[in-house]
């Protein structure tokens, strides 16, 4: 007895699938695996979102010190994935996400893990919720940085857990980009430092897993 083979229909894919902000993010990664980000790029977010979060135009100052940390966690924008501008982890606001390899605690502590961070459509979308977060969680951070304070900018972020490394060698890192980006004009990328920071290079992980993902849905 012959079993007869099994069937099934197949719906023909349409000829112009609606473009969401999570098609437009899985192009990004696999054109070019990160998204890299200019200093002068990066500053005009940040001054944007800034003025979106706080009603206000930001100082030199201020710009200086989030430009600082925006270099500091993604090397000058060379270690730049999903548009996270400063290692937030978790989920973004419209559900895109990144596994990747980070470094916590320092000295004698320090271990190699893997986290998920936000990730973003766009910079707009990702210096948006940067700042955001920075004003709802951490008041006195953003206290510090409207004045310039440097130091107290770090203190605020290190009292509530934004990172977990050294807060001397945090300090000394923000204290001198933003010194840089203040001398100027230097608000542009260069050849990155020995990162002491968040991000390694895990985003080969995401797209190996979007990738396996994309073909098991075309087999179905």
């Amino acid at each position: 007895m012959q079993i007869p083979p099994v069937t099934r229909s197949v719906s023909p894919a349409p000829s112009n699938p609606p473009e969401t902000p999570r098609t437009r993010f899985a192009e990004v990664l696999r054109a070019q695996g990160r998204t890299p980000m200019t200093g002068e790029e990066a500053e005009r977010s940040i001054r944007s979102a800034w003025k979106e979060a706080t009603g206000a135009e930001p100082s030199r100052e201020t710009v200086a010190l989030l430009w600082a940390q925006w270099a500091h966690e993604t090397a000058r924008g060379t270690r730049m994935f999903g548009y996270n501008f400063a290692g937030l982890k978790g989920t973004g606001p419209t559900g895109m996400s990144l596994r990747l390899r980070t470094i916590e605690g320092h000295d004698e502590t320090a271990r190699a893990v893997r986290e998920v961070f936000r990730a973003y459509p766009d910079a707009a979308h990702g210096a948006r919720d940067w700042l955001q977060l920075l004003v709802r969680r951490y008041p006195d951070a953003v206290k510090a940085a409207e004045h310039g304070d440097a130091a107290g900018f770090v203190r605020g972020l290190r009292a509530r857990s934004y990172f977990t490394g050294s807060e001397q060698v945090y300090r000394r890192a923000i204290e001198g980009l933003a010194r840089e980006a203040i001398e100027g004009p230097q608000l542009r990328m260069q050849a990155a430092p020995v990162h002491l920071g968040m991000w390694e290079q895990g985003v080969v992980d995401a797209l190996r897993r979007a990738g396996a993902r994309s073909g098991s849905d075309a087999e179905d």
